[in-house]
């Protein structure tokens, strides 16, 4: 476990002065963090690019549509009014681009409700929340 392997690492530096030892494990952590990070951010690329394209088929909606998913991009959770407000567009403008946005499964009602409604990008969402759920026993 890195634990105990962070602890003989420090123990060794207290002990012998063993510097380079502890050095050592502690880039080998920030390198696996960096090359992590970097697959993190390679993956939202893509993801992000695949629902453009999918955006595009909107047809005459699409300009809406993408400024909604860049604010989506930004939030990841977003109400109509917030949207219209962000965006500086009507409000029939942004309900239309959310109606299409959850048409091609990039956006998911989350409240279920008729007034007051948030709407969540979803795929993306669940992406960053990976690892962040509560344990549960069988």
């Amino acid at each position: 476990e890195h634990r105990q392997e962070y602890y003989e690492s420090l123990q060794a530096v207290r002990e012998d002065g063993d510097w380079e030892r502890w050095l050592k494990f502690f880039l080998g952590g920030v390198e696996w963090i960096a090359r992590d990070a970097s697959r993190t951010v390679q993956t939202l690329i893509g993801m992000f690019e695949g629902h453009r394209k999918k955006i595009f088929t909107l047809g005459k909606g699409t300009p809406s549509a993408l400024r909604l998913h860049d604010l989506l991009k930004e939030r990841g959770v977003v109400s109509l009014p917030a949207a219209q407000r962000c965006l500086k567009l009507s409000f029939p403008t942004v309900a239309k681009a959310m109606a299409g946005l959850e048409r091609l499964g990039i956006v998911r009602e989350a409240t279920k409700r008729s007034r007051e409604r948030l709407f969540s990008y979803e795929p993306y969402v669940k992406f960053i929340g990976r690892g962040t759920e509560p344990f549960q026993t069988q």
